[in-house]
């Protein structure tokens, strides 16, 4: 593998060429570009020199991977990765393919070794370069897997990755199929996550480019209904977004270990709705939560992750019923636009732009149809399926 120091002038016109397929890690390089991380590395299978040769048109002649690699992030997603291979594989609609294999028939053998050999290349150079620096920073009572405390946070959450495997993120079914592959010769180790599939929605910019009348128009219809209070982005002193002091809620919500520090750095969107008490409406909604010191909590909240996904989108049960997820998903879609538009001249150059390439993306389970519906009435497209798997290559 070789280490690509400038992917935004270079690999980011690659990955161009095969969206919305390789979207999730053309994201999380170009964020990386306006919010840099030290420990971080672009890994691509050609070198950085030939980047501008027959690898990037849209006829390769060879399959390529490329991944993103900050195993410092832990226990948060570690790597993400795509190959050449997935926008050539029919993967249906994401829902109505079975049992979610993919069709890797379709490859041939030619294709499926090189990719092999491409991840087993990538998995070993993270592993034996960057898994060591990463176990040696972190104090010895972490070292081993352990199952997080539940105290005040909630629901149970995922138990940790011990410290020498690595958390990849969204691999698409076709890859996941080549790993498992890679396991079965004892290439590798799968620790979690091979077989759990989640629907893989798409959102382009056009899905939320009226969004911004939305949240009037529910609290029209919330006025119309008799309904106590309407909602707003804002809270009682004016500020916008996730706060500090919101992180316990949001964790409490979810079963995903997100860090504090990966939250805060997501930033997110934040809904709140006024006090119902002098509002007509014979059942109105409760009055707005607040915590120990006072403050005023949200109702609802949303992420976008690193790479432009859409994640801990969540509703109290309370107001759910309402269409509220959807606005607040879109709300940090649209924010979005602007967090990962490199801008005039980001570090090493600009990476392509279009409105065309405004790609966001939701990971939904497979069985949890409550949100899937939420995902399709915001406009996104089932388009594959993805796999989020913990792995190892043991000595």
């Amino acid at each position: 593998m070789y280490t690509h120091s400038h992917p935004y002038t270079t690999l980011l016109s690659h990955l161009n060429a095969h969206l919305p397929h390789s979207g999730p890690l053309y994201r999380r390089i170009q964020y990386q570009a306006s919010h840099p991380s030290s420990t971080a590395h672009v890994l691509v299978s050609f070198p950085e020199t030939s980047a501008g040769n027959e690898h990037g048109s849209d006829s390769d002649r060879e399959p390529w991977l490329a991944a993103y690699a900050d195993i410092h992030r832990g226990p948060d997603t570690q790597v993400w990765l795509f190959s050449s291979i997935e926008s050539s594989v029919n993967l249906g609609d994401g829902i109505s393919n079975g049992n979610g294999n993919t069709n890797i028939s379709q490859l041939n053998s030619h294709s499926r070794e090189i990719t092999k050999t491409h991840l087993l290349s990538l998995f070993t150079y993270i592993q034996t370069t960057l898994v060591p620096p990463y176990v040696s920073s972190l104090p010895t009572t972490t070292l081993q897997p352990t199952v997080p405390s539940t105290v005040d946070e909630g629901v149970p959450k995922i138990p940790a990755h011990k410290s020498t495997s690595y958390l990849l993120g969204t691999v698409n079914t076709t890859l996941e199929s080549l790993i498992v592959e890679l396991r079965d010769e004892g290439k590798l180790t799968i620790h979690r996550g091979a077989g759990v599939h989640y629907v893989k929605y798409c959102f382009s910019s056009e899905a939320f480019a009226d969004h911004s009348s939305l949240l009037e128009e529910k609290e029209k219809e919330n006025s119309k209904e008799g309904g106590g209070g309407g909602y707003r982005f804002r809270d009682s002193s004016g500020i916008l977004g996730i706060q500090d002091h919101h992180i316990n809620l949001v964790k409490n919500r979810t079963n995903i270990p997100r860090s504090r520090e990966a939250l805060l750095a997501m930033g997110g969107v934040a809904l709140y709705h006024d006090d119902p008490s002098s509002q007509p409406g014979s059942s109105p909604p409760p009055p707005p939560p607040f915590d120990k010191e006072g403050r005023e909590m949200p109702i609802a909240w949303a992420f976008l992750g690193f790479d432009g996904s859409l994640c801990s989108l969540h509703v109290e049960p309370e107001h759910r019923g309402c269409g509220l997820a959807g606005v607040v998903g879109k709300e940090v879609m649209k924010r979005g636009v602007e967090v990962f538009e490199p801008g005039d001249e980001p570090v090493g150059g600009s990476g392509p732009q279009s409105k065309s390439e405004e790609w966001y993306f939701a990971d939904v389970a497979v069985d949890n149809a409550a949100s899937r519906r939420v995902m399709e009435k915001m406009g996104g497209v089932a388009r594959w399926r993805v796999a989020w798997m913990v792995v190892e290559v043991e000595k």
